[in-house]
């Protein structure tokens, strides 16, 4: 959003741009304010924040940007954390899947924003996406190219790419 509380329009490049100046910030999950719950979201962006950045010594807020105080492009320091629950010390884990199936056919089950296809869950896209790659990684014109002028530059023209068929 901008400081004015509006969304930001365009891109996501413009968007961070924008982050990394100080007229923009993101907003938390939930939205703005209480009556959107957003300080619910507050509350776990915090909480999220601190097991990936204190216990790891990781980056955090502004310094995950990629740039240095200057602007120039610094390696990113992201501290990472992971939990692994064992369901069957609790309700068990046929109840347990059985429940988390329930809640995100319930969230699909949502009514959808005006426009939208279809709500998803966390992980469908890439799973679908993941199907739709099994026969191989899309590979852009602009990549493509540097792969063939790398290729040449080598000398190595035993090799042909799919794409240059």
């Amino acid at each position: 959003i901008s400081r004015d509380g509006e969304p930001v329009e365009g891109d996501a490049g413009e968007a961070l741009r924008k982050i990394r100046e100080g007229t923009a910030a993101l907003t938390t999950l939930g939205g703005i304010g209480e009556a959107l719950g957003g300080y619910k979201g507050y509350g776990f962006a915090m909480f999220v924040e601190f097991l990936s950045s204190i216990l790891q010594d990781g980056a955090y807020g502004k310094d995950l940007d990629g740039k240095d105080e200057n602007g120039n492009i610094r390696p990113y320091q992201l501290g990472h954390w992971f939990i692994a629950i064992d369901t069957n010390h609790f309700m068990g884990e046929e109840i347990a899947r059985k429940k988390a199936g329930d809640i995100c056919r319930s969230m699909r089950e949502s009514k959808k924003a005006p426009g939208a296809e279809r709500i998803y869950t966390a992980g469908e896209k890439e799973y679908e996406i993941g199907i739709a790659r099994e026969s191989g990684v899309p590979i852009n014109e602009s990549v493509q190219k540097e792969i063939i002028a790398i290729r040449d530059e080598l000398g190595l023209t035993q090799y042909k790419f799919p794409w240059e068929d």
